[in-house]
């Protein structure tokens, strides 16, 4: 991703175990066009679990504290602002309040942010989440996934035969969204 920001200003991001809606990329590019200036917002995000919250949603997007990293863009001005060495853990580690307050956005995240600071995991997810998490930035996520993981299997690298993350692909042909600050 920092090889690709050298020459463009935004980026899209696939892993090879996904499988994308016709209309995935209508929604990044136009969500990414609509979003560049917003100093909230730190990505966009394909894919978004079915939860039971979003059968009220009218919208063709929501806002989350939380990023995704299947099938995912952001903007070259937010991705080098990264502290990827996360240089305030010692003293991150030391405050309950705020891991208290992380672990709003996922109950996992201090335990992984812990875990790569060690070095039990290597993951820029994790990092890409505390920073998100720090400067109190949102993800924009599609009401309906435009993303599936078909990658859950015995040999999956992080979701060895999990079913919680599996949701239904869009199968409309809407190619215009409406997004909104």
């Amino acid at each position: 991703v920092t090889e690709v920001m050298k020459q463009f200003d935004k980026v899209i991001v696939l892993e090879d175990d996904l499988v994308t809606s016709s209309n995935f990329l209508d929604f990044m590019n136009q969500s990414l066009r609509f979003y560049y200036a917003s100093h909230k917002v730190m990505s966009i995000s394909g894919y978004t679990m079915e939860l039971p919250s979003l059968k009220n949603v009218h919208k063709d997007f929501y806002i989350g504290q939380r990023a995704s990293s299947w099938g995912w863009g952001t903007w070259r001005c937010k991705w080098e602002n990264i502290d990827w060495n996360v240089s305030d853990y010692e003293e991150f580690k030391r405050d309950y309040k705020r891991k208290a307050e992380f672990s709003k956005i996922g109950s996992d995240m201090p335990g992984m942010l812990k875990n790569q600071m060690n070095g039990s995991i290597d993951s820029w997810a994790i990092r890409w989440c505390y920073h998100q998490f720090k400067h109190d930035l949102k993800t924009v996520f599609p009401t309906i996934s435009k993303v599936k993981s078909i990658g859950n299997t015995m040999d999956a690298t992080h979701t060895q035969n999990e079913t919680r993350f599996e949701t239904s692909l869009d199968e409309e042909s809407k190619r215009n969204f409406k997004f909104d600050l």
